[in-house]
């Protein structure tokens, strides 16, 4: 039997950080998906961006997004509706929150990311994000 070498270190790592997203993002009832989705649209103009746009920052299906997104509607946190210039896409709109709200999320995301990288080089933090690209990029290769 193959011994898995990085797998835990990598599985340990991502819930570390879905943990400490999570309890930060708990003050406003948001998920780990849900603060990036919101960061992310408050960076958009009119907070406003493509359904699609939206998948390939999750990384997920497009189930996956259409769910996240409707629960996030239903919560009154964004409105989805048709876009005009191409009816089979949707336009997601960011309606709930201040601007402080949409720092603050920024702001713990910057403070995570420089906890994360404590201690590290330039040189190694541009080794480690080139390793895990590589890595996922064999990963999306099969």
């Amino acid at each position: 039997m193959k011994k898995y070498v990085i797998r835990p270190s990598i599985k340990m790592v991502n819930t570390a950080i879905e943990r400490r997203i999570n309890e930060q993002n708990a003050v406003y009832h948001l998920t780990q998906s849900q603060g990036l989705v919101v960061i992310y649209l408050a960076d958009q103009t009119n907070y406003t961006a493509t359904q699609t746009e939206i998948m390939e920052l999750l990384g997920v299906a497009h189930t996956t997004t259409l769910n996240l997104l409707k629960s996030m509607e239903r919560k009154g946190m964004i409105k989805i509706q048709k876009n005009p210039q191409d009816r089979r896409a949707n336009l997601v709109t960011l309606i709930w929150g201040d601007p402080s709200i949409y720092d603050q999320l920024n702001k713990n995301a910057e403070d995570n990311e420089t906890t994360l990288l404590k201690g590290f080089t330039k040189t190694e933090i541009q080794c480690f994000k080139d390793f895990l690209s590589r890595a996922y990029d064999n990963l999306m290769e099969g």
